[in-house]
């Protein structure tokens, strides 16, 4: 390269975004599908894939802060799921009830089941935390009394905030991201 150009190339600007930025854009894109473009079936893809996102924020508390490879995430993350969808559909607890209960019985029995497991290094932790996730699976599936077996649970109630029934579409879609969007506010 010519001396000329390099001189100009370093008074160029360069352009750097912090990174709010970035993830503002992103969440003004997908507010801009949501109300201008998306189907129905659209929406539901939104709010699940904004309920496994912040499942993957727990992960990667996990994993990436912590340095652990745990593969048992989504046990916990499922039984707490559902907790709140026993509580819910088959003892008629309401929504304010069981959200507490399905963070509580997650976190009961991963103290529980960590306390010899977090002896473990390497890949024999990794190892013991596949046997719980595998334990935790076989169970589900395998009691459908409880659990609805492999069908999952039928009549689990929607989410109440504050006396208001979340209805389904957008308006689920929105509190998911606004859970998301707490989630970025912490982290600064």
């Amino acid at each position: 390269m010519r001396k000329g150009v390099r001189t100009l190339r370093a008074l160029a600007p360069t352009l750097t975004l912090p990174r709010w930025a970035g993830e503002g854009m992103m969440l003004a894109v997908l507010v801009a599908y949501a109300l201008l473009y998306a189907s129905p079936y659209g929406l539901r893809v939104l709010t699940v894939a904004g309920v496994y996102a912040l499942a993957a924020i727990g992960f990667q508390i996990v994993f990436g802060l912590g340095g652990a490879l745990s593969l048992a995430h989504g046990a916990f993350f499922g039984i707490g799921a559902y907790a709140t969808g026993i509580l819910g559909s088959q003892w008629g607890w309401g929504f304010a009830a069981t959200f507490p209960v399905s963070l509580l019985v997650p976190l009961l029995l991963a103290l529980l089941v960590g306390l010899p497991v977090l002896r473990l290094e390497s890949h024999y932790f990794a190892l013991a935390t596949l046997g719980i996730a595998q334990v935790v699976h076989l169970l589900a599936v395998n009691s459908p009394g409880l659990t609805g077996g492999a069908n999952g649970l039928p009549g689990v109630p929607g989410i109440v905030l504050f006396g208001w029934a979340v209805p389904r579409g957008l308006p689920l879609a929105a509190v998911v991201v606004a859970c998301r969007w707490r989630r970025w506010a912490w982290e600064r």
